[in-house]
């Protein structure tokens, strides 16, 4: 084991303990990126009996190696902690950390930064702190245009769950490019893809102040629609609720109407299968027709 290592441990975890800035424990740590062994440290790391925070702390040193196989050692190795009933007071630097990481040219590493978020943004307080880290919510939905199938799944994950929290769903739909991404999605032929991209809508669709701004992107109606009898029975049932969600707004009831797809679908889906498909779908027909102009 790296004595090096070891002998920095005790300090980092006083800090934590002690809500203490770790500022000048990064400086001195700073030399650890020169190493010829920085593989070793890792595993070092992630062995050590130290506590979780400081063990996450000492690993989001290495996403900024110069080495790729460092960086994916490194955030392989940040998957591999358990985070559950940790203090969160010296996460803001880390959460920067996976920001630069989810724009590395790595294709591996963009896919386990992706994954680390979404696993992060499980647990309610950290989204918070997910949701206010400068460009992480720009660098997830850069990912969804992504070559990599996977990437694009994982960093949907992670705006799913971001997405769960009334208060972040009205700052995701602000976001540049992230609703046309999403909506670009639903043409995906990757089904994770797919039901995530409808579910991120779906999340989004439940904020009155995020209808308007669904109905007047292009694609979407027309997206829902069409996936409304998609052989895929989570895939029907995310764009059913996002259409009831939708149709909750007497501005969008009459324009909705407009889209003889929609109608195509609610007959097939009043016929499902899935009985709380069938009930859902009876919603959103009684929603439609409470204008008059639509019965």
């Amino acid at each position: 084991m790296s004595q090096n290592i070891m002998r920095w441990l005790p300090a980092i975890e006083h800090c934590i303990e002690n809500d203490m800035p770790l500022t000048w424990a990064r400086v001195n740590l700073a030399y650890l990126c020169c190493r010829s062994d920085r593989i070793s440290d890792i595993t070092t790391i992630q062995n050590s009996t130290h506590s979780i925070e400081t063990k996450a702390c000492l690993l989001s040193v290495y996403f900024y190696d110069m080495a790729v196989n460092v960086r994916r050692h490194a955030i392989s190795s940040f998957l591999r902690l358990q985070f559950e009933n940790v203090r969160l007071s010296q996460f803001s630097k880390l959460f920067v950390g996976l920001v630069r990481l989810l724009a590395d040219d790595d294709t591996v590493v963009r896919k386990q930064s992706s994954r680390a978020v979404g696993y992060l943004s499980k647990d309610k307080n950290i989204r918070q702190l997910l949701a206010k880290t400068e460009e992480l919510v720009v660098s997830l939905a850069r990912l969804l245009s992504d070559e990599n199938a996977r990437v694009r799944a994982l960093s949907l994950y992670a705006l799913v769950n971001l997405s769960m929290d009334k208060d972040i769903r009205q700052f995701l739909a602000q976001t540049e490019g992230l609703i046309v991404s999403l909506v670009r999605l639903l043409a995906d032929d990757d089904i994770n893809v797919l039901r995530k991209s409808m579910g991120a809508l779906c999340n989004l669709s439940c904020e009155e102040e995020n209808r308007q701004l669904l109905m007047h992107t292009e694609g979407l109606i027309v997206g829902v629609a069409r996936l409304l009898t998609d052989d895929d029975v989570m895939v029907r049932s995310l764009a059913l609720h996002a259409l009831v969600n939708l149709s909750m707004d007497k501005n969008n009831r009459q324009f909705l109407a407009q889209f003889a797809g929609l109608f195509v679908g609610l007959s097939r889906l009043l016929a499902d299968t899935d009985v709380e498909l069938r009930t859902i779908s009876l919603k959103a027909v009684y929603n439609l027709s409470i204008e008059k102009g639509n019965r």
